[in-house]
């Protein structure tokens, strides 16, 4: 009986074990993909400021601000 129990025990507790490795993993994933999130916002940030600018200049302008709009590379990879 004891060792019964002793061995449901010991069994439980590599159950719990593995639960808890795979919770760390899928926390520290999480973790990473929050970090992406902020870069991805940044940068969505940096666009939409440049968008505006573009917006606000004169009509004598536009095309220069275009040009150099076309030849940048996009934010996300």
């Amino acid at each position: 009986m004891k060792e019964d129990l002793k061995r449901k025990i010991e069994n439980s507790k590599g159950k719990f074990q593995e639960r808890l490795e795979y919770l760390i993993r899928d926390i520290n994933m999480i973790e990473k993909d929050v970090v992406n999130i902020g870069q991805d916002l940044a940068a969505l940030e940096q666009e939409f400021a440049r968008v505006l600018q573009t917006l606000s200049l004169p009509s004598s302008e536009e095309g220069k601000s275009k040009e150099v709009t076309d030849s940048r590379e996009k934010p996300f990879t």
